[in-house]
């Protein structure tokens, strides 16, 4: 599982999104730890979507 999200605002990408990029091994823990980010917003993506995007978004995290 991946937590793919972004701090609120603009900016270059490894301001805003590359911190906050997460590996978990189930689905849970990924949720109990976005649950613990107020600040943060973003998605739990599980590997066939996280690959999907990794081989879209080459210019941002």
């Amino acid at each position: 599982m991946v937590y793919y999200g972004a701090r609120p605002g603009t900016g270059p990408a490894a301001a805003v999104c590359c911190g906050y990029l997460r590996f978990f091994t189930t689905r849970t823990t990924a949720e109990q730890w976005t649950g613990q980010q107020a600040d943060l917003r973003g998605a739990v993506l599980g590997q066939t979507e996280a690959e999907r995007r990794a081989q879209t978004s080459s210019a941002s995290c």
